[in-house]
């Protein structure tokens, strides 16, 4: 049911407006800059962005490699490098 969902939704928007973000009528910041940290900051000082591209590098390698081995040298070329 569609409408169901979206009331759902809407529901749980209220409830986390309501209940979560909002202290005396005010925004409640300290959460908001926790849940930033959490998903912006932390992640760029423990070095998971570096090791995701390094990751994205390792499995275009990989890709590279294969239609390489299975399509031969030229037909990779053409479709890496132009």
């Amino acid at each position: 049911m569609p409408g169901r969902s979206c009331k759902t939704h809407r529901n749980l928007y209220n409830y986390f407006d309501n209940k979560l973000l909002r202290r005396n009528g005010k925004p409640a910041h300290s959460f908001l800059n926790a849940a930033a940290y959490i998903m912006v900051i932390f992640p760029a000082k423990t070095g998971a962005y570096a090791s995701m591209a390094n990751l994205q590098k390792e499995g275009g390698d990989f890709v590279e490699e294969f239609y390489a081995k299975h399509l031969g040298d030229d037909y990779a070329d053409e479709l890496f490098n132009s």
